[in-house]
């Protein structure tokens, strides 16, 4: 009994550990960029990066290749005083698709002592989002995927006729090579032709001098050996 009992001390222990490895891992991530020069923006911009990276739900990433959420903050503070800033909040879909894709945006005044407030109203807007980015990030996934199909098929389309291209190509080398050589022999047949012809008929020419000398050794011989009269 002392095992599984064990074992259920340590589930109800870690429980809330691997609930937040859990969430961990399918956080989103999201990308800030702010534009703040006043003491107020700065607050405000820090609160809400800090809440952002304690969030169950979001990440702070400076991955900047891969699908995202891209909040851009802009404040000032007109009159000057340090006790408040106007801020502008820009949120979209970046890296989905072929372009950032607009998903809200907003215009408020935030005081110095309602930075926290202000924070938290931020995030619960940016936190009504997750539906629609997530959609578009599953049907952006579902499309590259069909474009890495399509991408592998025109691949081995363009391989396969770069295969054929080669081929045709040493194809034509070939029939080159052989036309060359073809006129090469032609060329050898004019020139070696009328040679060979004129050296045979030197040589038929020196075999009938040679045969008609033959005859005259032999009908001279004759004559010299014919008998004589006593």
């Amino acid at each position: 009994m002392r095992a599984p009992l064990l074992s259920l001390v340590l589930i109800i222990s870690l429980g809330p550990f691997w609930h937040q490895t859990l969430l961990a891992e399918d956080k989103i991530p999201v990308e800030v960029r702010a534009i703040s020069n006043d003491t107020v923006g700065k607050r405000l911009v820090f609160k809400i990066k800090e809440d952002i990276q304690q969030s169950a739900t979001f990440e702070i990433t400076s991955d900047k290749n891969s699908p995202r959420l891209k909040i851009t903050i802009v404040t000032f503070d007109p009159y000057k005083t340090g006790g408040s800033t106007i801020y502008t909040l820009l949120v979209v879909a970046s890296d989905i698709y072929f372009a950032d894709i607009f998903i809200s945006n907003s215009v408020g005044v935030c005081g110095l002592d309602k930075i926290k407030d202000v924070a938290q109203n931020i995030m619960a807007a940016i936190d009504k989002n997750i539906e629609f980015f997530e959609r578009a990030k599953k049907d952006w996934d579902c499309y590259s995927e069909v474009m890495r199909e399509e991408k592998q098929k025109l691949m081995e389309k363009i391989n396969s006729l770069q295969n054929k291209t080669n081929d045709l190509q040493e194809q034509l080398k070939m029939e080159k090579a052989k036309t060359w050589w073809q006129k090469l022999m032609e060329k050898f047949e004019t020139i070696y032709t009328p040679i060979k012809n004129k050296a045979t008929q030197n040589k038929n020419n020196e075999r009938y001098k040679d045969e008609k000398k033959a005859d005259e050794n032999e009908w001279q011989w004759e004559n010299n050996n014919l008998p004589t009269k006593e």
